[in-house]
């Protein structure tokens, strides 16, 4: 049986779920209460200049991560959500924040990266959903291939797929300022 025109199927443009997120997503537009940050989260909130500061502190995270006995690699997932925030939700604007809190113990190691953005991707959901029903990696998507967005010449397209490649939870909140929070969480 041909599955590629189930209705449900995520990776045809044209089923049902596709359909449904047609257009870009305001999140000031979404009836959802935004996520209040636990105060035991740490923050590391900043202003980038550039790109090289994403990792700069990125670096920094690293040193957290593995000093509490995680997977360096965890470290490129927590890279991926602020280049995320950075380019598509604060369209690298400097004078916006880079939202980064950590809670890392030698149990848990917990994220939670934001933008000043407010709008989102029509297919940035239906591309969430398949990393969460789908479970195949053997078949990694890149989100550009996906959505047939015109690819910025500096991404590649997996900041999503390397997150769920390494961390154990994914979720995506409203912050209070209307931005997206992506909280990344993994387990020992």
């Amino acid at each position: 049986m041909d599955l590629k025109n189930e209705l449900l199927n995520l990776d045809n443009r044209n089923s049902v779920v596709r359909g449904a997120c047609k257009k870009i997503i305001n999140l000031a537009d979404i009836p959802i209460e935004h996520l209040d940050i636990p105060e035991h989260f740490h923050d590391n909130s900043f202003y980038p200049e550039n790109e090289r500061g994403l990792l700069d502190v990125a670096l920094v995270m690293k040193g957290l991560i593995v000093e509490n006995g995680f997977d360096p690699r965890l470290t490129a997932g927590v890279h991926e959500a602020m280049r995320n925030a950075y380019q598509h939700g604060n369209n690298k604007d400097p004078k916006k924040k880079i939202i980064l809190r950590s809670s890392v113990n030698k149990k848990n190691a917990r994220f939670i990266v934001g933008d000043g953005g407010g709008t989102i991707h029509s297919d940035f959901f239906p591309y969430v959903l398949r990393y969460r029903v789908c479970d195949d990696y053997l078949k990694p998507v890149d989100f550009y291939r996906f959505s047939s967005k015109e690819k910025l010449a500096e991404n590649g397209g997996i900041g999503l797929m390397t997150m769920h490649l390494v961390f154990d939870e994914i979720r995506f909140f409203k912050d209070v300022s209307g931005g997206l929070l992506t909280y990344l969480a993994k387990s020992k």
